[in-house]
């Protein structure tokens, strides 16, 4: 796709502060060419048969890194609108040329810890690291005198927690089937700087994404959440996660973080392991 287009005078800028980099460019644009200009910014997901391709975005030039984030599109001369008929059922005023003005942010680069996302989509990811309050009662606890503590007395331990969220933006094929079936399962392999067993996935909410071209393929947003759970023994420096829970009776010189497993299906613990990368791949 290629149009004709002005960068007006004024443009480019740069906007800098501690947290982020802006960039605004202004163009002049057949009015008619506005959609055609939003997909070669924006880029854009088309159906082609019974494929869907990815038609790239254009960056902010010499910033790698920086894409389109917001795009506004005025009349360039709204005091001369074009004759003709009106409706409110879709035919609008036109004009001979449209004002726009596209605003650039840093999108997220990956890197290393960053799940892999296809080419054309992107992902977002936050979190909160801290810990979690969890009472154990008095009976496992003595005091200097080697008496048991009292059982109306409970202390508490506080178990060291992470939650993940990562948002997985343009998603045109979304894995339905994965999410289903891996929600309420560990990583099975190190996963976000987490290793095996730490990650829980906790489940997603989804909804729509906006494209500009009316023919273009549907687009979903996927919000992932997760949340890791590392504890490190208490005579060791072991790690221990989910399928891990506290036992006050171990004995001396053992780990009170024991594996537990079900008694009805010996070995099986009480999270199964799944394949989170099945996650950020298109699916059905």
């Amino acid at each position: 796709m290629t149009l004709q287009m002005e960068e007006l005078e004024g443009s480019p800028t740069i906007r800098l502060n501690r947290k982020e980099m802006i960039g605004t460019r202004i163009f002049k644009v057949d009015w008619a060419d506005w959609p055609t200009f939003v997909e070669l910014v924006w880029g854009v997901w088309q159906n082609v048969g019974s494929a869907t391709t990815y038609i790239p975005a254009s960056s902010f030039y010499g910033l790698p890194g920086m894409w389109a984030s917001d795009i506004d599109i005025v009349p360039f001369q709204p005091d001369s609108p074009l004759g003709g008929p009106v409706s409110l059922g879709g035919i609008q005023v036109g004009y001979n040329w449209a004002k726009i003005t596209v605003t650039y942010k840093p999108f997220p680069i990956p890197d290393g810890r960053y799940p892999n996302v296809p080419n054309g989509t992107f992902l977002v990811i936050d979190g909160n690291i801290g810990s979690e309050y969890m009472s154990v009662p008095g009976r496992h606890w003595q005091w200097p005198d080697n008496t048991t503590a009292e059982d109306d007395l409970t202390a508490g331990l506080l178990v060291p927690h992470e939650s993940i969220q990562m948002s997985w933006r343009w998603v045109p094929q979304p894995p339905w089937t994965a999410m289903r079936t891996i929600r309420g399962c560990v990583n099975n392999a190190a996963f976000f700087g987490h290793a095996a067993g730490n990650v829980l996935f906790l489940g997603a909410t989804y909804d729509r994404e906006y494209q500009a071209n009316s023919g273009a393929a549907s687009l979903w947003r996927i919000n992932y959440r997760f949340s890791c759970k590392e504890v490190v023994g208490t005579t060791s420096s072991a790690v221990y996660g989910h399928n891990y829970f506290f036992r006050g009776n171990a004995g001396a010189g053992n780990e009170n973080w024991q594996k537990l497993t079900s008694k009805d299906n010996p070995g099986s613990p009480v999270f199964q392991a799944a394949d989170f990368s099945q996650l950020f791949q298109f699916g059905s």
